[in-house]
């Protein structure tokens, strides 16, 4: 699944960006943490900066290809030249982008967002289908959700930043949950980040039997 964050401001889209990207991409592939930041010169006074990240469940191959999609659909240039896909459709001359699929992340800018929290963009998403008995599901998934952003944050900014697991709902029928952070942030702004998502949760997704939500720092 593909979910596009685009910040448009009158400054060119370059080459430079894109090779920074597919940098980070192999960069992201060739290391354990599958998570990797960049920056590059964009004029004289100018820097974009860039960052990469896949969860923790993927094989270094798949990191990478799922990174190599994103930065396939990313424009060429804005200057006049046939361009790329999406982002080109909706904003020819982007200066900053988040991009968002199940299993990877790309995001740039313009303005330094390294160990930063990003609590403008959020995108809520959910399974129409109602729950059996949606105020059980409710509490055992705020349950489930605190233990994992717990584990996730609990070892600061060196840890993985990432949780999954499961919760008996009613036997033999499961809840399975997973938490993830920029390998950036530090523990406490992890925590916080998935505690506003937490009670994000009843007001966009009351009892639905699949609950998302995505953000440029973090994702439940």
């Amino acid at each position: 699944m593909r979910n596009v964050k685009v910040v448009c401001e009158p400054e060119a889209f370059n080459q430079n960006t894109k090779e920074l990207l597919s940098q980070l991409a192999k960069e992201a592939q060739a290391t354990s943490k599958l998570y990797a930041v960049g920056e590059v010169k964009l004029g004289e006074s100018k820097k974009l900066y860039g960052l990469t990240q896949c969860t923790m469940d993927l094989s270094s191959y798949k990191c990478k290809n799922c990174l190599d999609v994103i930065i396939g659909e990313l424009p060429r240039c804005c200057d006049g030249k046939e361009g790329g896909n999406e982002l080109r459709k909706r904003c020819p001359k982007q200066k900053g982008a988040i991009i968002l699929y199940d299993s990877c992340l790309l995001k740039y800018s313009s303005v330094d967002f390294f160990v930063k929290v990003d609590r403008e963009n959020k995108l809520y998403m959910f399974n129409v289908c109602e729950a059996d008995n949606p105020k059980a599901f409710n509490r055992k998934i705020k349950e489930l959700l605190s233990r994992l952003s717990g584990k996730a944050a609990s070892g600061g900014s060196s840890s993985k930043m990432y949780a999954t697991g499961e919760l008996e709902l009613e036997a033999p029928r499961k809840i399975y949950g997973l938490v993830q952070c920029t390998r950036g942030l530090s523990g406490s702004d992890c925590k916080k980040c998935l505690d506003v998502a937490k009670r994000k949760l009843p007001i966009c997704c009351d009892g639905k039997r699949s609950e998302r939500v995505l953000g440029g720092t973090w994702k439940l």
